[in-house]
């Protein structure tokens, strides 16, 4: 999938669903995991994407501990989860 097509992807998902798009989201081409900050007043778009599950492991091990999120596949519109150290489906993401 194009980077173009992933990110109207995210931005439509995150436009239905009131998640908030950090500006920052813009400066790099999406990849496609991504992470929900589901912590706040209102859920919010992590303005870094990933490539590689081990980096969503990483990255949720090392700065999420504590907090709520929701961790996405917009590649294959999966909802993930984070099970000893290794991301599993969760099911579809909603539409």
């Amino acid at each position: 999938m194009g980077s173009a097509a992933l990110k109207k992807r995210i931005l439509d998902y995150c436009a239905a669903h009131g998640v908030e798009v950090p500006v920052g989201f813009h400066r790099n081409p999406p990849s496609r995991y991504a992470i929900i900050d589901l912590s706040g007043a209102a859920p919010k778009l992590i303005a870094r994407t990933w490539f590689a599950t081990e980096d969503v492991v990483h990255y949720l091990e090392q700065y999420e501990a504590g907090r709520t999120y929701r961790i996405v596949d917009f590649e294959n519109r999966q909802a993930l989860r984070l099970d000893a150290g290794k991301l599993e489906s969760a099911g579809e993401l909603p539409s």
